[in-house]
């Protein structure tokens, strides 16, 4: 499947935050375990957004200038889709990172068959944040009114 060019950014700059913070610490990739991608996750949550206002709130009182869940789990696609690599050109070095997709798959003979309907799924990756589902909210007559005011035809 192509990737664009903005995702192919995207993912070279968290693979670079990653590659910051390792270089921080004296470290490299080989040493890469589960700690550090968990030290990496609370690194992103306690980080502020470089040019994002200090003062930015949430309606219930929390600041806004960390990284959101999203954006960390941008970022561990990234660096788990760089270990799969790795792991695949090199396959006695262990991927640290617990695989999700691949944990989560099962054989032909588990989803067919008299049994199919005892199998459960697998677990996904633990070093996942959850995401906040965001509800839509119908506009009010004032702005509606303003919404349709402000368009030109």
């Amino acid at each position: 499947m192509p990737t664009s060019r903005r995702s192919m950014r995207a993912y070279g700059y968290d693979l670079l935050a990653i590659g910051r913070l390792l270089d921080s610490e004296n470290s490299n990739l080989e040493s890469v375990t589960a700690e550090t991608v968990l030290d990496f996750i609370r690194h992103c949550q306690q980080t502020p957004i470089p040019d994002c206002p200090a003062n930015a709130l949430s309606t219930i009182g929390q600041r806004l200038d960390p990284y959101s869940a999203a954006a960390i789990n941008h970022r561990l696609a990234a660096l788990t889709e760089l270990f799969t690599l790795r792991t695949l050109r090199e396959p006695n070095l262990r991927n640290p990172i617990p695989s999700g997709h691949e944990a989560r798959r099962d054989s032909v003979e588990e989803r067919s068959g008299l049994l199919a309907h005892l199998v459960r799924p697998k677990r996904r990756s633990t070093l996942r944040l959850r995401e906040p589902r965001r509800l839509l909210r119908a506009l009010n007559r004032r702005e509606t009114a303003d919404l349709l005011s402000s368009l030109r035809t």
